[in-house]
């Protein structure tokens, strides 16, 4: 038996998503996964699914049809449920009868949140994913690295486990509206920056750009450069901040290629990758440099923060 839900307006962008084509990169597939890796797992927690479980990552707002009963849940930064016009719980399990219509709003264009269907997802698998990459034409409901469409409909086979009632905290969640400077790693080609430019782009406020997606968000400020334009490529790590002629920094993310050439100044610390990833086009963000050792110190403290709800909740 297999459960089934259709989608009646996907939305602005809607993809399926997995934790991604990890340990591809050297066969030129892209990294690929969730934008907001937090907000993902989270949004399979409430479900009671495995780490990893495919999830639909939403831009915009969306209407969904359940032909069978299901446990669902959605998750980001202030989104909004309702399910048959009248307002569920958000960042909670809901359980959904057959014929029930699912209404997921989110207040900034631009955002994501993760919708979650308790069960096994029978989608394609190309390369060990079935996250979609539009670029790469690879993944999602046909495995061709489209988007979902109006009238697509996309069948779970249900777990074990059903009618669970979780609830997660909003303090659980990352710090989204949060003007703090966004911690860099000092990494890749940091030194070839003079200190005067690196005063620059440590001091000056950056607007992300609407030329943004999930391959790389384009940020605008004072320009930076290397002086070093002409590199030979190599591997770039999520969150790397790469630095082309123009120098208006590009913070690299999800899809982003797997070989670069430019010189970067960094990366951004991995527990303010949700928060970056969740600004929209007009967002300013500063930056602030940040030893190695503590940055892993932070990040290991929130994951034993996250490890720990999950255990005991």
């Amino acid at each position: 038996m297999t459960i089934s839900f259709t989608m009646i307006n996907p939305g602005f962008i809607s993809l399926i998503v997995d934790a991604g084509r990890t340990g591809m990169q050297e066969q030129g597939f892209s990294g690929s996964g969730p934008l907001d890796v937090e907000a993902f797992n989270f949004a399979n927690w409430l479900c009671g699914n495995p780490e990893g479980n495919p999830c639909i990552e939403i831009a915009g707002d969306v209407h969904i049809r359940f032909e069978h009963s299901a446990t669902i849940a959605v998750c980001g930064p202030a989104v909004s449920l309702a399910v048959n016009g009248e307002p569920a719980s958000e960042l909670a399990t809901a359980n959904l009868s057959a014929g029930d219509e699912v209404q997921v709003s989110q207040q900034l264009a631009g955002q994501r949140c993760y919708f979650a269907v308790q069960g096994a997802w029978q989608v394609p698998e190309i390369a060990g994913s079935v996250c979609t990459v539009m670029r790469e034409k690879l993944g999602g409901l046909a495995g061709d690295g489209k988007p979902l469409h109006a009238g697509d409909t996309i069948q779970v086979v249900p777990a074990a486990q059903e009618n669970i009632s979780r609830i997660l905290p909003a303090s659980m969640l990352a710090p989204y509206d949060s003007d703090a400077p966004v911690d860099i790693i000092p990494a890749y080609q940091h030194d070839m920056f003079s200190s005067r430019v690196r005063a620059t782009f440590y001091s000056s406020a950056y607007s992300v750009t609407p030329q943004s997606d999930r391959m790389g968000y384009r940020i605008s400020g004072p320009a930076i450069s290397s002086g070093f334009e002409a590199m030979r490529s190599e591997g770039i790590n999520c969150g790397s901040v790469q630095v082309p002629a123009d120098g208006q920094p590009i913070i690299m993310l999800a899809d982003r290629q797997t070989l670069g050439g430019y010189p970067k100044i960094g990366v951004i610390a991995p527990y303010d990758l949700p928060r970056v990833a969740q600004s929209v086009p007009g967002t300013t963000l500063t930056f602030n440099p940040v030893d190695p050792e503590n940055a892993r110190g932070t990040w290991l403290l929130r994951q034993a923060r996250i490890d720990n709800f999950f255990r005991n909740n």
